[in-house]
């Protein structure tokens, strides 16, 4: 796990202060070495965090003087050593024992298409002199991040868009504030910021170093997986193989592993399955709140009686949540998409203190229809049905069927996807607009209700997830992995049959039958807390995180440049007279949008 960044301007050669500045913005992501190769047209700098292979000759950019290529790469090939292997074969030399060499080579060998043969979290960007191209890949389901931007001058590529601001003046995306306000995150290829793009998630970009140009291949589309047709008769006992053996392979590692557990399903399973086969002392990290009601730590004791690990429990309340806010905003870049973040920040904080890499069970709910969203659709649409053949009169007039207004005049897929608790942001945000271009092309593609919405959870909603994961972790120079979110064990279930997958009273259905192998009934079986935190007490607490609404206190907040400050000030007025505490998790929204408009403003240069 590492950072880079890729500078592309023909005929130039970077200048060294520009390339130590992007270094230190780079540093928090590998701490552990550092590396620069430059020349006429193009600068790879690059940041180590060494999970394999620790010696320097592992280092990165890593070079080919003879074929004239160099590569710097951010993540973990879990299949390497079988890719190393048939390459070996193949007359290919290796000097190093890590998975990066593997990509190397594995270009000489395949070109281009080498992201197609890696199984594992990346980023990477080969330089091909010879060729006078560039080569940028993103992993399968975007577990890495990579920006790109580019103007008449140059092109950038980085594991970060902070660093950026060294070349150009970073500004906001205004036409993306929308979607931001009322979804939380950005779809696509959008960022929030003006110009700066995602590299899109299973693609390969190939850029001519001497003009610029680009050429855009899809390697992969996530959303070809999903055909539920598939009739198997041991169905768990094939996804508690696939798990097992993505689980072990995420474990690969020459400087030990964690977990974080949550107290959860997925993390616990993980948990069970890890002790069941990796035979060492296991470290799991997990948090614990300021509220009996939300906390989950009993079930973090279930887990650990019954797979007894060295287990550490971080206690967090509202000034902790408070005092982790603002830095968590700068290390994601951009809004929380969850205000889980803040405590995923100060959890890794610590997990950081003694290891340099953690599993944890992200991408489990998007996979296997963990949301009450895949009970609700078929309510919501039915309801939408019914609410046509009512006259606009009737449903005007009579009490008892007003509420299927609401019915009729929504989109039960776009109502799905938003925060319920953000309704009042309509009002106070009336002029802002929405693209849904993105979100509708995913949506298009399919008939069925429940492909739909899985699709929308394992392309828009999981890349917000994974975001958070990589970017949080990395701030404490931190490695996240994700076994769930694993090609082999994801094409599977996305190809079985809906009835075997999806179950009108249960969320999971399969997953938990993998579990009954390791838990009681009443632990698998429970309500799903899904993170719930108290953010309207916490808000209320001035000392905690209700400081921030201080910031609206002022005339000059960014965020009312694009509502209506009366109203604003009208929402945080009725809040404070804590009467109204349904209003405060749109509040904590807005703080969260706000501070990340001021750091976008304290970087332009």
């Amino acid at each position: 796990m590492c950072g880079f960044v890729v500078i592309i301007q023909p005929n130039r050669l970077i200048s060294k202060n520009l390339i130590s500045a992007i270094d230190r913005d780079l540093f928090h992501r590998g701490p552990d070495s550092g590396g620069v190769y430059s020349k006429k047209g193009f600068s790879l700098i690059f940041r180590r965090l060494a999970i394999l292979d620790l010696r320097p000759i592992a280092d990165q950019p890593m070079i080919d003087y003879e074929n004239g290529l160099s590569l710097v790469f951010n993540g973990e090939i879990y299949n390497y050593k079988e890719l190393r292997l048939f390459l070996k074969k193949k007359g290919y030399f290796f000097r190093t024992n890590s998975d990066t060499e593997i990509i190397l080579n594995g270009y000489k060998h395949w070109g281009e298409d080498v992201a197609k043969k890696l199984r594992g979290m990346f980023s990477f960007v080969i330089v091909d002199e010879k060729k006078k191209i560039a080569i940028a890949s993103r992993d399968h389901f975007g577990i890495k991040p990579l920006y790109f931007f580019r103007n008449k001058k140059f092109i950038y590529l980085g594991s970060e868009i902070q660093p950026l601001k060294n070349l150009t003046e970073l500004e906001i995306d205004r036409d993306n504030i929308g979607e931001i306000i009322f979804f939380r995150f950005s779809s696509g290829l959008k960022t929030g910021y003006k110009d700066v793009e995602k590299v899109e998630q299973g693609s390969t970009y190939l850029i001519k170093i001497e003009d610029l140009s680009l050429k855009k291949k899809k390697y992969f589309d996530l959303l070809d997986t999903i055909k539920p047709k598939k009739q198997v008769v041991s169905v768990s006992e094939k996804v508690h193989a696939l798990l097992e053996d993505s689980a072990i392979r995420h474990t690969q590692s020459d400087v030990g592993f964690s977990v974080q557990l949550s107290g959860g399903l997925d993390s616990s399973l993980l948990v069970a399955l890890l002790k069941k086969n990796v035979n060492k002392d296991i470290d799991t990290y997990s948090l614990t709140l300021d509220d009996d009601e939300k906390d989950e730590s009993k079930y973090q004791k279930i887990v650990n009686k019954l797979y007894p690990t060295n287990h550490h429990a971080i206690y967090f309340d509202s000034i902790k949540f408070a005092e982790s806010f603002e830095n968590t905003i700068k290390s994601l870049e951009s809004p929380t998409a969850h205000h889980g973040c803040i405590l995923l920040f100060k959890l890794c904080e610590e997990i950081s203190k003694k290891n340099k890499v953690v599993i944890t069970g992200e991408g489990a709910d998007e996979l296997f229809g963990g949301y009450s969203r895949y009970h609700n659709v078929e309510k919501f649409l039915y309801l939408k049905k019914i609410s046509k053949y009512i006259p606009d009169f009737f449903l005007d007039n009579i009490k008892k069927l007003n509420f299927l207004n609401h019915y009729k005049n929504s989109d039960p897929y776009i109502e799905l996807m938003t925060f319920s608790k953000f309704d009042v942001l309509k009002e106070v945000f009336p002029n802002q607009f929405i693209d849904y271009d993105f979100r509708e092309s995913i949506l298009n593609r399919f008939a069925n209700s429940l492909d739909k919405i899985s699709a929308y959870d394992q392309t828009i909603y999981l890349e917000s997830l994974l975001l958070r994961q990589d970017k949080i972790s990395m701030a404490h120079s931190l490695e996240v992995r994700v076994p769930f979110v694993f090609l082999p064990l994801v094409k599977f279930v996305n190809s079985l049959n809906r009835k075997l997958k999806y179950d009108r009273k249960i969320t999971k259905k399969i997953l938990k039958q993998v579990s009954v192998k390791y838990f009681p009934n009443n632990f698998i079986n429970r309500e799903k807390n899904g993170l719930k935190l108290p953010i309207p007490r916490w808000l209320h607490n001035e000392k905690g995180f209700g400081r921030f609404l201080e910031l609206f206190d002022s005339e000059n907040a960014n965020i009312f440049n694009f509502g209506e400050k009366k109203k604003i000030k009208n929402l945080i007025s009725k809040f404070r007279s804590k009467k109204f505490d349904y209003l405060g998790h749109a509040l904590a929204h807005m703080i969260n949008i706000e501070i990340w408009m001021k750091n976008i403003k304290k970087n332009k240069v």
